[in-house]
C-alpha cells in the first residue's frame, strides 16, 4: 500500500511539473471544498497556498493534473494566473536638483495641486492603515515609517528592491519631518505588502494574496499603482470581498493611453488617471467609462529605493494622491463617529473635484481633480 502511495505521488507530481504545467488560480463553492482540496493536493506534494476571503487556491499544476486530483462540482472557477506590472512611465524625467536628504522639506506640486495642505490643521491621516501593495517600501529610508508589511515574492523581505513601491509610500505618507517631501496622509499607518519583484513585475494571484492579506490584518485603504489588461474572476470576487470589508481600494488606470487597467476597470475600486500641472491629460493616461477622477501623475518628486529621492511620470504616481486623501476623509469621518466606505469615498470625489475636460464627468478626466476640502469637508471653492 505505501509502495502504491508513492508511485501515485509521483505520477501526480510529475503531472503537475510538465511543460503543460501552469500557475492555476481556482475559487470554490463553499470553504469545505477548499479544505477538501488542500488535503488532496497535500497528499500529492503540489505545491498550493489558499486565498482565504474567496475560497481559493493558488496550484501550481497542470488542469490535467487536477482533474485526476479533485472534485469538480466542488470547483466554482480555474483561470491562469497571469503577470501583472507596476505601472510607472518607462522614460523617466531627470531628478530635479534638490540636493540630499538634509535641506528643508518641500511639498511637491502634485501634493498641492489638490489642495492637501489646506486641510492639514485639520488631519493628518493619523490611526488609517493604508497598505501599500507593490514592490515593497523602503526599510531605511529617513523620510517613511512603516508599520509592518508582507512579502509574497521569492525576495527576503517587503524592502523595496526597485523604488516603485517606495515612491508610491511617499506620496502617500512621507513624513513631516523637515527633510525631503510630506506625504498627503503624512501620519498614516503605512503597511507594506509586495507582491512585485525588482523588476516591477509579479503574479496576479500574489496581488489577490495581498490583498486577502489586507482584509485579514484590518487595513482600511489600499493603493494599488499596478495593472493588467485580462480580467480575472479571482481578483473581481477579492475586491468584492473588500469592499464588504469597507477597504477603500485605489488603483491605477494604466498607462496604455487605451481602455482602463485592471483591477481599475472594476467597480470596486477608485481608478485614477494622471495630469500634468497644467491639468492637460498625461498623453499616457488610460481612459474610459470605469475612470473615476485625475490627479497629478508628471514629474512628481517622492522618495526611492534605500534613502533616495527620485521625480517620475506615470498614473501609478497620481493614484497614491487619492489614496492620501482616502486616508484622510477616513480619518475625519471616524472623528465624528462615523464609518466610510468606498461609496461614500466615490460620492465625496464626484462632488469635490474640480471639473476638468468637457463639462461634467467625462472618460478622460472622470469627475475631474479632487480638492481636499471640498472632498472632506464639503467646502465650496472659489
Amino acid at each position: 500500500m505505501i509502495l502504491i502511495l508513492f508511485f501515485t505521488t509521483i505520477i501526480a507530481s510529475n503531472y503537475a511539473k510538465s511543460e503543460n504545467s501552469a500557475r492555476l488560480i481556482l475559487t470554490f463553492n463553499n470553504q469545505q471544498g477548499v479544505i477538501n482540496a488542500m488535503s488532496k493536493l497535500s497528499d500529492k506534494a503540489i505545491e498550493h497556498f489558499p486565498l482565504e476571503n474567496i475560497n481559493g487556491l493558488v496550484v501550481n499544476a497542470n488542469e490535467r493534473a487536477l482533474a485526476l486530483i479533485l472534485d469538480e462540482k466542488d470547483i466554482l472557477n480555474i483561470e491562469e494566473d497571469q503577470i501583472v506590472w507596476a505601472s510607472p512611465k518607462p522614460d523617466r524625467p531627470p531628478k530635479p536638483d534638490k540636493g540630499d536628504n538634509t535641506v528643508v522639506q518641500e511639498i511637491d506640486w502634485g501634493v498641492l495641486a489638490i489642495k492637501a495642505d489646506n486641510v492639514w490643521n485639520r488631519l493628518s491621516g493619523s490611526g488609517v492603515n493604508v497598505a501599500v501593495i507593490d514592490t515593497g517600501i523602503s526599510l531605511t529610508h529617513d523620510d517613511l515609517y512603516v508599520v509592518d508589511g508582507i512579502n509574497f515574492t521569492r525576495a527576503k523581505s517587503y524592502n523595496d528592491d526597485n523604488g516603485h513601491g517606495t515612491h508610491v509610500a511617499g506620496t502617500i505618507a512621507g513624513l513631516d519631518n523637515d527633510i525631503g517631501v510630506k506625504g498627503v496622509a503624512y501620519d498614516a499607518n503605512l503597511y507594506a505588502v509586495k507582491v512585485l519583484d525588482r523588476k516591477g513585475s509579479g503574479y496576479l494571484s500574489d496581488v489577490i494574496a495581498g490583498i486577502d492579506w489586507s482584509i485579514e490584518n484590518g487595513m482600511d485603504v489600499i493603493n494599488m499603482s499596478l495593472g493588467s489588461n485580462s480580467e480575472s474572476f479571482a481578483l473581481e470576487q477579492i475586491l468584492i470581498a473588500a469592499e464588504e470589508a469597507n477597504i477603500i481600494a485605489i488603483a491605477a488606470s494604466g498607462n496604455d493611453a487605451a481602455e482602463i487597467d485592471f483591477p481599475g476597470a472594476y467597480n470596486e475600486t477608485i481608478a485614477v488617471g494622471a495630469i500634468d500641472s497644467i491639468n492637460d491629460l498625461a498623453y499616457f493616461s488610460s481612459f474610459g467609462p470605469e475612470l473615476d477622477v485625475v490627479a497629478p501623475g508628471v514629474n512628481i518628486y517622492s522618495t526611492y529605493k534605500g534613502e533616495d529621492y527620485r521625480a517620475l511620470n506615470g498614473t501609478s504616481m497620481a493614484t497614491p494622491h487619492i489614496t492620501g486623501l482616502a486616508v484622510l476623509f477616513t480619518e475625519s469621518n471616524r472623528k465624528n463617529g462615523l464609518e466610510v466606505n468606498l461609496n461614500d469615498f466615490r460620492n465625496a470625489l464626484s462632488l469635490g473635484s474640480t471639473d476638468l475636460g468637457s463639462a461634467g464627468y467625462d472618460n478622460y478626466y472622470g469627475y475631474g481633480l479632487p480638492q481636499a476640502q471640498s472632498v472632506i469637508f464639503g467646502e465650496i471653492l472659489e
